[in-house]
């Protein structure tokens, strides 16, 4: 059982994960059970860890120990824990700092998530005679994930977007190291670049109301200050791939492509066919024949006014890992995929659709809550 720890910096976090196993023989069964401890859960102000129940995984393959153990099938099952990371009030304003950490020990797993969009509100510099008893060190809101793996573990990450408001400055740097080849990652981190439509905000009853107030608004897509997310990941000391995006609307004047697209998405998948996670590894083989099978889609000149851009365009890359040991990347894939659109929906719809073989990992309840 869990146990919240001692008084820990606002925003910080802490998540490890240890387990146990045992073996239960049979005639023709050789069971592999794991149970897994949710040993340390801390978590400060406003950054807010919610476990649920955890959920058993089961998979099968043959042992290939010897000649004699060959016909005995393995039957493993897995204790997975699930998170939700939640911020009070639904989302980060100016200054806040949220940094976790999660240690996941050998042959454990774990699925984090969202309840929704995390809300990047509005930036602003504190006003002379504030009443804010201390001094903010950034206007920006910013947020640290690192992520140790140790040997035949498995995460998977899959959080709603975020949302970012009129004005507002995020920064986001995500840290993964992998013990060996036999840990597995499926991580989603995306964006959506602004409300398309709001409402205005209505005043007390006793004050007179303009015509303008509690209609919908034209909406604040592009009009954030900075966007900036990088997402590193180390086999052992080795750096196999970073992934940064930065994008600054006010600077571009409306010049990058990107801006064509309300929502961004990528998808970073590293297995290895040594793992026990073989559908995760499955899914590198689906993506490309998916790839494979579909026409090309080609982006619209973002100079014409004659044609509308596509609303969802995607694809699927290999990274290669030649600078790594051929020792410690034997059967190593490293996936990335990218994803942009303007639907939400389609483009929800779609991760879900070419996700689904996951299902019984992390169990069909939190699968369907993660794309609802």
């Amino acid at each position: 059982m869990f146990k919240v720890e001692e008084r820990i910096e606002p925003g910080n976090g802490m998540i490890r994960i240890t387990s146990k196993s045992y073996t239960e023989d049979s005639n023709s069964i050789n069971t592999k059970q794991i149970k897994t401890d949710l040993s340390i859960l801390k978590f400060s102000y406003p950054l807010k860890l919610i476990p649920i129940k955890s959920y058993i995984t089961r998979t099968e393959s043959k042992n290939e120990d010897s000649e004699e153990m060959k016909s005995l099938a393995v039957e493993e099952e897995r204790e997975i824990q699930r998170i939700y990371i939640l911020s009070y009030g639904g989302g980060m304003v100016n200054g806040d700092l949220i940094k976790l950490r999660i240690e996941l020990e050998e042959e454990t797993g774990l699925v984090l998530l969202t309840q929704g969009s995390t809300k990047v509100f509005k930036q602003f510099e504190p006003k002379q005679n504030s009443m804010t008893p201390f001094k903010l060190k950034s206007i920006k809101s910013k947020q640290i994930i690192t992520v140790n793996l140790k040997a035949n573990s498995i995460l998977i990450s899959l959080p709603s977007p975020i949302t970012t408001y009129k004005s507002s400055n995020f920064s986001q740097s995500q840290s993964f190291r992998l013990a060996n080849q036999t840990c597995s990652l499926l991580i989603l981190d995306w964006l959506t670049t602004g409300r398309k439509h709001f409402k205005k905000p209505t005043k007390h009853p006793s004050e007179s109301e303009s015509k303008e107030e509690g209609k919908e608004g034209k909406g604040e897509e592009w009009e954030f200050e900075q966007y900036k997310s990088i997402n590193s990941f180390y086999l052992q000391d080795t750096l196999i791939l970073k992934d940064s995006l930065t994008l600054r609307p006010s600077q571009e004047n409306g010049t990058s492509s990107h801006q064509r697209f309300s929502i961004l998405l990528t998808i970073y998948l590293i297995t290895s066919s040594l793992s026990s996670h073989e559908t995760l590894h499955s899914l590198h083989h689906h993506f490309e024949s998916l790839q494979q099978s579909t026409k090309p889609t080609h982006i619209v000149n973002h100079h014409s006014n004659t044609h509308q851009p596509d609303q969802l365009v995607w694809s699927y890359t290999q990274i290669p890992l030649d600078s790594v040991d051929q020792t410690l990347n034997d059967g190593i894939k490293i996936g990335l995929i990218k994803c942009i659109g303007n639907d939400y929906i389609e483009i929800n719809q779609w991760v879900s659709q070419n996700l689904t073989s996951i299902q019984p990992l992390i169990g069909l309840d939190l699968y369907q809550n993660a794309f609802r």
